[in-house]
């Protein structure tokens, strides 16, 4: 539903709530992205059922609760906000989501051509941003998302009832600005709807918080095919009672995702600790730089081993059959991602020595029909059995290129293996700061100019446009 990409070194996107004070002109939000600021006020845990995240910002304090509901296509984030301060706060909250809905790999090929078809739609009575993707032929499932932000505490008089949303995400983040500080956070939104080209959802809220004062705010992304269905779903959990139920509710649903593969919490997290791994691949679990640049292959390398290279990819080569305990742990793994909404690939490359007899390889086999589970059981993902033997050593490397995650089963444990990453000590050189001389423009001297706007106007003889900018003042973006 929103765009997301997996690059560490801009790790900004996704669903974020600003939270802005006007007497003191200070802006930050719930989580440490995409404001920045002390991470030492920052924290975020992650449990079983839901994500929370604290933070600290000029002795008011933020708690974001996280989870997806197990009933229905709903996203609830419940933030709870505590001034601890001796001071009447009033603060503006406000919400982003920059929208995608589509696929995700058809969104990271192209984005811009994705955008032209999602419409917006403010209902103002109902306080409900929705958002349509135009079908683009009748083969396309429909899909209709609706978002709102309201107070968890049943109408506080503190809250301001005044209702601002924005759909244009250029109108939210502004020219020039980022979205470290986009200019619908601190100012009035706009209120733009319909094709906007660049969609969004960003809703603001006001209120004040008396010193010592607890107060709840809800923010809610529902997803359906139809508007009624999503405009229900929309009525359904915006009383606090379902909210309640709906967190109570998942965190059942954990625990009985537990018993369902006889597994204990410690294990849950280490599985959850590998997803991370998956969905952010890094150095730490990966193949060496020098492996990965040997790969000549693409994804269609991929195919005659009926790897589709769509989904993430876990590789782990075993040589002896003492060492299957991680092969087990990583099929319980991979259940378990999949049952999360997760579906990975996990590949088992067998290194067993040529003979006669193949003891790894039916042991192998045996294990695998104990813990795998069909791939059309929960949304796809698979797992396959190679012999290094029969796979050609460009195949090899190109398998190695592919994983997000490369494991040896003689490396250990999975709790061994994941523990191992952490101990790796990063040792970066300082590179010295050089400077590249720039040679400043010449002053523009006044000139008298034709059909001055503001900002410009033509010389006297028509053969240049000249633009004067004062400080912090941009030029209007082009138009093509």
């Amino acid at each position: 539903l929103s765009r997301w990409r997996s690059d560490q070194t801009t790790d900004a996107m996704g669903t974020f709530c600003y939270i802005y004070e006007a007497d003191k002109k200070c802006l930050w939000s719930t989580t440490y992205h995409p404001t920045g600021g002390d991470s030492e006020d920052c924290s975020a845990e992650f449990s079983l059922d839901r994500a929370l995240f604290k933070r600290v910002n000029d002795d008011l304090h933020s708690e974001m609760e996280i989870i997806v509901s197990q009933e229905d296509d709903v996203e609830i984030r419940r933030i709870t906000l505590i001034n601890h301060s001796s001071r009447k706060r009033t603060l503006q909250l406000t919400s982003y989501i920059e929208l995608s809905m589509a696929a995700h790999n058809a969104d990271r090929q192209h984005p811009a051509f994705n955008k032209i078809f999602i419409q917006t739609e403010a209902l103002t009575d109902n306080q409900v941003l929705l958002a349509y993707r135009r079908q683009r032929s009748e083969h396309d499932p429909a899909l209709v998302v609706a978002h709102r932000l309201f107070w968890n505490d049943n109408g506080d008089s503190s809250s301001s009832p005044v209702w601002q949303f924005e759909t244009d995400r250029g109108q939210f983040i502004g020219r020039g600005h980022t979205l470290a500080n986009p200019m619908g956070a601190a100012q009035h939104l706009g209120g733009t709807q319909g094709y906007v080209l660049d969609p969004s959802l960003s809703v603001k809220k006001e209120l004040t918080l008396e010193p010592g004062q607890r107060t709840q705010v809800i923010m809610l992304l529902t997803a359906a095919a139809t508007r009624v269905e999503v405009l229900e779903l929309m009525d359904k959990y915006s009383d606090p009672h379902a909210v309640e139920r709906a967190m109570e509710f998942t965190w059942r649903s954990a625990q009985q995702v537990l018993q369902v593969l006889q597994i204990q919490p410690d294990e849950a997290r280490r599985f959850q600790h590998l997803a991370s791994h998956l969905l952010y691949p890094n150095r730490l679990l990966r193949a060496s730089a020098r492996r990965l640049q040997e790969n000549r292959k693409g994804q269609a390398g991929l195919w005659p081993y009926g790897i589709s290279g769509d989904l993430p990819l876990i590789l782990v080569t075993i040589g002896e059959v003492r060492d299957i305990i991680l092969i087990r742990q990583l099929l319980q793994a991979h259940t378990y991602l999949r049952m999360q909404g997760l579906p990975t690939d996990l590949l088992i490359l067998n290194e067993e020595a040529a003979g006669y007899t193949h003891p790894l390889q039916e042991r192998l086999e045996q294990i695998i029909q104990v813990y795998a589970l069909p791939a059309a059981v929960y949304r796809g993902g698979s797992v396959y059995l190679l012999q290094s033997a029969q796979v050609p050593e460009e195949d090899s490397k190109l398998l190695m290129a592919a994983a997000s995650v490369v494991m040896n089963a003689a490396g250990g444990t999975l709790p061994q293996q994941l523990a191992k990453g952490l101990e790796v000590v990063l040792d970066y050189e300082e590179l010295p700061d050089q400077p590249i001389p720039r040679d400043p423009s010449a002053a523009l001297p006044f000139l008298k100019l034709h059909y001055f706007n503001s900002l410009g106007g033509f010389t006297q003889d028509g053969s240049e446009y000249a633009i004067y900018l004062g400080p912090d003042i941009c030029t209007p973006a082009p138009w093509v």
